[in-house]
């Protein structure tokens, strides 16, 4: 719309009701990387239901994953 109709960017979003955070949002580059390191804790949650967040990150880490534990904690098994 901002260049059909020839205005700046921050009218367009205006008219449009929208935040201009929201059309400058770039999507993240290790959506991939970030899929598998999900993939991964689920199938430890699998392996070892017993074990806590801290225990998943550390068997991570030993996998050579370089993940925080924030992470490893809120993924939930299916």
């Amino acid at each position: 719309m901002q260049q059909w109709m020839n205005i700046s960017q921050r009218r367009a979003c205006r008219v449009l009701r929208q935040a201009r955070g929201t059309q400058r949002y770039q999507a993240k580059e290790d959506f991939l990387e970030e899929k598998k390191l999900v993939s991964r804790i689920h199938e430890l949650v699998r392996q070892y239901p017993r074990y806590g967040h801290r225990m998943i990150t550390a068997k991570l880490r030993q996998e050579g994953w370089l993940v925080n534990f924030k992470k490893s904690q809120s993924p939930v098994a299916t």
